[in-house]
């Protein structure tokens, strides 16, 4: 029974991350500074609402391990589930009939399985995979009030789409 139970905990804490806290507190709090808001409160922003955008910064980084999965797998519908419909320097059709070799080289791969997932923002304030060749985001970055709203916002691959 306990070699059960020592199983169970261990399937649980190694095979579902959404058990795991990645973004901490102080990760979503350090997101305030230079705001408004931050300037505002002089740093002491309300706690409920740090903890709200560790929420958001915990299922953007999990939607990153998505990617991630979905390059290691070569998944390139799953990637097109994740486009984007109006990225800024491409069109999300154009990639409808790629395969994954025809958009990614095996560096761009490389690159993006060996990157680690963040809880914070590039210095361009966006979420990137593999040194840019991914650029992500959450409903902040899309600018939609449906807070479930993950995307990749542009691809650096080897296919840039249709001139």
């Amino acid at each position: 029974m306990k070699k059960l139970l020592v199983l169970t905990i261990f399937s649980l804490l190694f095979n579902n991350v959404s058990y795991a806290e990645n973004c901490t507190y102080e990760q979503a709090l350090s997101t305030f500074k230079y705001t408004v808001l931050w300037e505002e409160t002089d740093g002491n922003i309300p706690k409920n609402i740090v903890l709200k955008h560790k929420e958001l910064l915990e299922r953007t980084y999990i939607f990153g391990l998505n990617i991630q999965k979905a390059v290691k797998e070569k998944d390139m519908d799953k990637i097109y589930s994740y486009l984007q419909e109006k990225m800024p320097f491409q069109n999300k059709k154009d990639f409808k009939d790629k395969s994954f070799d025809e958009v990614f080289t095996e560096e761009h791969r490389e690159r993006i399985l060996s990157d680690t997932v963040s809880c914070k923002r590039t210095l361009s304030s966006k979420f990137q995979l593999g040194a840019g060749v991914i650029w992500y985001g959450n409903h902040e970055d899309l600018g939609t009030d449906d807070e479930t709203a993950m995307a990749i916002q542009a691809l650096r691959g080897l296919y840039q789409g249709e001139e």
